[in-house]
């Protein structure tokens, strides 16, 4: 009786390792809590050995910040194709929660900035209408888009488990409330001394 060759598998490139163990951890972070983010976990979910994480990436907070900027690409992916306007877009919910939980992990908040032009390009997304008006002063600019940004950061963080607060009525008052001060903002900034 001859014995069956047991298949090994299809080797693959550290490339597609290092997108599938991102993709795995950005799909735990969506799904399950974040203290199930272990090594074991991970390599299990990518169908990898641990060794081959920590030979991709340096330590777990390497992964981890690997995973957030694949996150801040996946946002400019979905705000460039229209998605938005004050509800948050799919991969805001997984990178604010693992931005914040990074954040009270210890990780320095310089590597957890992204670069001036994704937060530009980001920002002119976000408030389009604002951003190409010259009698609005950049402070104006900024208060608003930190204030769509603290909405969308509510609703990606405790939306879920406060429904009766994250409401779709409550959402679509904040769009307009937001598209009203939008409009207001040259006479407020005024007011407010903001245009000096």
């Amino acid at each position: 009786m001859e014995i069956p060759k047991t298949q090994k598998k299809p080797r693959i490139s550290s490339q597609e390792a290092r997108t599938k163990i991102i993709d795995v951890v950005i799909g735990l972070v969506e799904t399950r809590p974040l203290q199930e983010l272990t090594v074991r976990r991970i390599s299990k979910e990518a169908g990898t050995d641990p060794k081959t994480i920590f030979r991709i990436f340096v330590n777990l907070e390497d992964l981890f910040l690997a995973a957030v900027r694949e996150l801040e690409h996946r946002m400019m992916l979905s705000l460039r194709a229209g998605e938005g306007e004050l509800r948050p877009i799919a991969p805001a919910v997984p990178y604010t929660k693992l931005v914040v939980w990074l954040h009270l992990s210890g990780t320095a908040a310089t590597k957890l900035q992204p670069d001036h032009e994704i937060v530009a390009t980001f920002r002119a997304l976000t408030i389009p209408d604002l951003e190409n008006q010259p009698d609005v002063s950049e402070r104006a600019k900024n208060a608003i888009f930190l204030l769509a940004m603290a909405f969308l950061a509510g609703q990606a963080t405790v939306g879920a488990f406060q429904p009766d607060v994250f409401t779709p009525e409550a959402t679509l008052d904040v769009v307009n409330l937001v598209s009203r001060l939008m409009s207001d903002i040259p006479q407020l900034s005024e007011t407010l001394g903001w245009n000096s």
